[in-house]
């Protein structure tokens, strides 16, 4: 079965093309394509709910919690309360949350 790389995260956590680089691992040529489609998500009027900008290299996740697709990519939101390890998020997953910068 196919699955669609995905970048877990907590609420309120910021990120860059460098994390969809290192999620993607060898497919990290398409990081820039994606990281294009999710600023665009981002600059869009009704959005900022779900990601606003940090700086010009970064976002950050807003109180929500969901799931965005773009470009056979997902960011995954999880409650900023959920454990960092994410195995309990789903078995065998070796991904865990990035360090949380307030």
């Amino acid at each position: 079965m196919k699955t669609t790389p995905t970048l877990y995260l907590a609420e309120y956590q910021e990120f860059s093309q460098a994390n969809i680089e290192e999620c993607l691992g060898e497919k990290r040529k398409k990081a820039p394509k994606i990281w294009e489609a999710l600023l665009d998500f981002a600059h869009q009027e009704s959005n900022h709910i779900f990601l606003r900008f940090k700086n010009k290299h970064a976002l950050r996740t807003q109180n929500y919690v969901g799931l965005i697709q773009v470009q056979g990519f997902s960011v995954e939101i999880l409650p900023k309360i959920y454990g960092r390890d994410l195995k309990e998020h789903a078995p065998n997953c070796p991904k865990k949350i990035p360090k949380f910068n307030p």
